[in-house]
């Protein structure tokens, strides 16, 4: 589809094709023709698919969370540091308009700056649950004018593990490149969507990774902007690069943080994230029983109590919460059908292959 960009006297507007349009009003520190090309770059940038990562907002097989999903159950409401990188507009250094939902526009963010960060705090800690279980909404203007950031956790506010990251984009993104960078070669990194949709993350990711990490119940979340000039590396060594030099509000924007899941709201032993502890959950126990130490992947590989191995203790988990779901309290105790099963398959200590029956039900060990 060809993108045609035209600049006129009022407000300027980038049009794609004939029925996508995108409007900016004005910018601290920059000229209205220098916002004018970001804004027309970022609207008719190519959104095809070429890397190995998730694709732009709304495309098939995005990750991106929109800023309405009900799936949100909290934002957050508190900051514990900010500290702008030099070179920001004042105009973008209110901490507060980060703060409560996603507004989804150009003027209700706060700018980090080039190697600038943010602590947020919540009311009630992030916890491990089914799925992500928080996402990060930056400002972008579109689906490649992508600004980056670094996405670190803490469960005291002093102790803070980051996220890994890659970054696949080749060669260094001008200020108002056409190109940008292809979201399918960015993850782990927020901003990797457009403005309204966030970036997902997932604290099964950094489960048993220090002792002092509690992903049960994650009190910081940090935003430290990527320099993207690719002086600063992505977990493999990689240079990172993301639009660069910018200015006025340099680096990455922040609009919200948003609670997907909360300490205390999950169901630990619900391995499938369907919000039900059953037997396919069971399941998902038997078949890697016996894995670890070090293994990864939480709950939906077993690892029900989040200590790197699968064993008697994740049994344990399973039965004190087996056949809780939505509006059904934790059983206490345990359905009798459930602890007769975990009890079998104590005793075997999954000493090999074969079959099990509960409740009249065959499953597969």
């Amino acid at each position: 589809m060809l993108c045609n960009c035209r600049w006129s006297q009022g407000p300027p507007s980038a049009v794609r094709g004939a029925s996508q349009s995108c409007r900016v009003f004005g910018w601290s520190g920059l000229s209205r023709r220098a916002l004018f090309g970001m804004a027309c770059a970022a609207a008719c940038a190519p959104t095809a698919w070429a890397g190995p990562y998730a694709p732009a907002a709304g495309e098939l097989g995005s990750t991106a969370i929109d800023m309405n999903d009900p799936a949100i159950v909290a934002w957050a409401n508190g900051y514990a540091d900010y500290l702008p990188a030099p070179g920001v507009d004042p105009t973008w250094q209110t901490p507060e308009l980060a703060l409560g939902p996603a507004q989804s526009n150009s003027f209700d963010i706060v700018t980090l700056g080039a190697g600038g960060r943010i602590t947020l705090t919540f009311s009630t800690p992030i916890g491990d649950g089914p799925g992500p279980d928080f996402a990060v909404f930056e400002n972008a203007f579109g689906d490649n004018f992508l600004e980056l950031a670094f996405v670190e956790v803490s469960s005291d506010g002093v102790h803070f593990e980051r996220f890994d990251s890659d970054s696949l984009t080749p060669n260094p993104v001008g200020p108002f490149e056409v190109a940008g960078v292809d979201p399918t070669h960015v993850t782990g990194l927020a901003g990797k969507y457009r403005q309204g949709f966030g970036t997902p993350f997932d604290l099964a990711d950094l489960a048993g990774v220090d002792s002092l990490l509690d992903v049960a119940s994650i009190g910081y979340v940090r935003l430290i902007d990527v320099v993207g000039d690719g002086s600063v590396f992505d977990t493999s060594g990689d240079p990172i690069y993301d639009p660069y030099p910018t200015f006025g509000s340099p680096g990455f924007d922040l609009d919200a943080v948003a609670v997907l899941n909360q300490a205390g709201s999950a169901l630990p032993a619900d391995g499938n994230g369907d919000g039900v502890v059953d037997l396919l959950d069971f399941d998902i126990l038997a078949s890697g029983f016996g894995a670890g130490p070090g293994v990864v992947g939480g709950a939906s590989v077993g690892d029900f109590n989040q200590d790197g191995g699968v064993d008697l203790l994740d049994f344990d988990v399973l039965a004190q919460s087996f056949g809780a779901g939505p509006g059904v309290a934790i059983p206490e105790p345990a359905s009798v059908g459930a602890l007769a099963a975990l009890i079998s398959l104590r005793g075997r200590r999954r000493s090999g292959a074969g079959r099990y029956s509960v409740e009249g039900q065959s499953h597969e060990v």
